[in-house]
C-alpha cells in the first residue's frame, strides 16, 4: 500500500462529514455527475449497517465503496474516488481491500453495474468480466445503459471445450425443456479431493436458475434438472451457479 494510505471499514463521523463535503462540491460543480444524490437513501444506510469501506491519505478520506451481501454473492453499489485523486491507483487499493474482506466472509462472486458506461475498462483492469453473451443476460451487456460485470473471488474450475469422458458437469444456457435441441455451452471435468466428495476446485459461473444442468459419467446421466432443482442443497445464488461438492449417487 502507498505511504500514508490506509483502509478503514469503520469510518468516523468526521470521515463521513468530509466525504459529504466533497460530494456536495462535486455535485455543485456538475449536478448529478457524482453520488451525492445517493447520500441519504444509499450511502448513510450503508454506513449504519457497516457496508462501507473508505481509503484515507494522510488521514483524510479520499474515496469509498458501499456494497450489499447476499448468501454467497455480493454487489458493489457505489464506488467513488475524490476528484484530484483519480487515476492514481487508489481505486485499485480500495477495491482489492473490499474484495478480500468479502472473500473472508465466504462471498465467492461479486458483481457491479458500470455507471458511467465508460468505467467498464477500469473495472476490467481489476479482473471484472462481462456476463456471457446469451439471451438471458442481454440486459446485463447493454453498453449504453452500463454493463453489469462480475468477478469470482476464490480459485475456481475453468470450463473446457474439449470432449470429456468420465464424470463431468454440463450446463446449457436454455431452460431444461429446450436442452435436447441445443448442445451444452459449458463443461467441467469432476475431480474430487482424496477421500471426499469435495471438488478440488469449485465450479463457479454465471447462470440462471432455469437453465439446464447435467451430471454425467461416460454415457450415463447421473442427474439432470434445472439449476435451481439440481441438488438438495442450494447451488443457485443470485446469477451464479456454485458447486463445491457433489453427493454420492
Amino acid at each position: 500500500m502507498m505511504n500514508n494510505t490506509r483502509i478503514s471499514f469503520l469510518p468516523t463521523q468526521a470521515d463521513l462529514d468530509i466525504i459529504e463535503e466533497w460530494l456536495i462540491a462535486e455535485d455543485m460543480q456538475k449536478p448529478f455527475s457524482g453520488f451525492y444524490c445517493n447520500w441519504k437513501n444509499s450511502i448513510l444506510p450503508a454506513c449504519r449497517e457497516n457496508r462501507i469501506v473508505i481509503i484515507l491519505v494522510d488521514d483524510q478520506p479520499i474515496g469509498f465503496q458501499t456494497w450489499l451481501n447476499y448468501e454467497r454473492t455480493g454487489i458493489i453499489q457505489i464506488a467513488e474516488i475524490k476528484p484530484g485523486f483519480r487515476k492514481r491507483g487508489y481505486g485499485r487499493i480500495l477495491t482489492e481491500a473490499l474484495l478480500e474482506n468479502l472473500k473472508a466472509q465466504n462471498i465467492v462472486a461479486v458483481k457491479l453495474h458500470c455507471q458511467p458506461p465508460e468505467a467498464e475498462a477500469a473495472w476490467k483492469k481489476l479482473g471484472f468480466k462481462r456476463y456471457p453473451d446469451v439471451e438471458g443476460f442481454s440486459g446485463y451487456n447493454n453498453f449504453e445503459q452500463g454493463r453489469t460485470l462480475y468477478r469470482i473471488l476464490p480459485a475456481y474450475a475453468n470450463p473446457t471445450k474439449r470432449e470429456l469422458s468420465g464424470e463431468r458437469i454440463e450446463l446449457w444456457a436454455v431452460d431444461s425443456y429446450l436442452s435436447e435441441k441445443h448442445p451444452s455451452m459449458w463443461k467441467w471435468p469432476v475431480k474430487f479431493k482424496n477421500g471426499s466428495r469435495t471438488l478440488i476446485k469449485p465450479i463457479i459461473t454465471p447462470s440462471l436458475h432455469k437453465w439446464n444442468i447435467s451430471w454425467r459419467t461416460d454415457n450415463v446421466t447421473l442427474k439432470e434438472n434445472q439449476v435451481k432443482n439440481f441438488l438438495p442443497d442450494k447451488i443457485d445464488f443470485d446469477t451464479f451457479l456454485i458447486i463445491e461438492e457433489l453427493p454420492v449417487i
